[in-house]
């Protein structure tokens, strides 16, 4: 499991309806019998995925990643911000009512839903995006010159054809949010929805060009 620079990384669950596992220095001498490594977070999110293929009920997989400040030396930065954004993230679920499990590393942030419909997730990323945004905005009116950032988030689910697995989910998503920073951030994609209209629109073009031809 990723490690971060300094310390172990750990979940602190709470009170809330998302139990995430962030990068943290932890003392030799604390006791923190409810803290799990995010090792143990994955193993979970496992757990749940295999669950949803065993019974078929939905489950999605955001990924969350900084439009700006992915330098190498920007660690720190990088770091306050998805802790932000991690706020933000559990903040919206709480409020939707939509429980998950969760994980931050250096780069990006990873959220699992169990039972989560595609059109729920999209609707938490969106509104997280949104309020990232709006807060940037709200900073910079203020005066506030702390750097800030949009985000782009890719979105995995299992409700579509083809092979799912795990692995395939966090891909799905990983994939979804490079195509969202490659069209300017500030965005969330799905990449398999992408890639079913662009098989539609490849289909359409070929029955064009074949009446074209006859």
């Amino acid at each position: 499991a990723p490690v971060a620079p300094g310390g172990s990384p750990v979940v602190r669950p709470g009170g809330g309806t998302l139990a995430m596992a962030q990068p943290a220095p932890v003392p030799a001498q604390a006791k923190r019998p409810t803290a799990l490594s995010i090792g143990q977070m994955l193993h979970l999110m496992q757990l749940e995925m295999d669950r949803a293929i065993e019974h078929g009920f939905p489950i999605c997989c955001l990924m969350i990643g900084l439009d700006a400040h992915n330098r190498t030396e920007e660690s720190e930065v990088r770091g306050r911000l998805l802790t932000d954004v991690f706020r933000v993230l559990k903040r919206v679920t709480f409020e939707k009512r939509i429980k998950g499990l969760g994980l931050t590393e250096d780069r990006f942030i990873l959220a699992l839903f169990p039972h989560a419909t595609p059109e729920k997730a999209s609707e938490v990323a969106s509104e997280v995006i949104a309020r990232v945004r709006t807060r940037n905005r709200e900073l910079r009116d203020a005066g506030d010159e702390r750097p800030q950032s949009t985000l782009s988030i890719g979105i995995g689910h299992n409700s579509h054809l083809g092979p799912i697995s795990f692995n395939i989910l966090i891909e799905e998503a990983e994939t979804g949010l490079g195509m969202a920073r490659e069209n300017g951030g500030d965005r969330c994609v799905q990449c398999k929805d992408v890639e079913s209209e662009l098989d539609t629109l490849r289909k359409e073009l070929e029955k064009t060009l074949g009446e074209f031809r006859r």
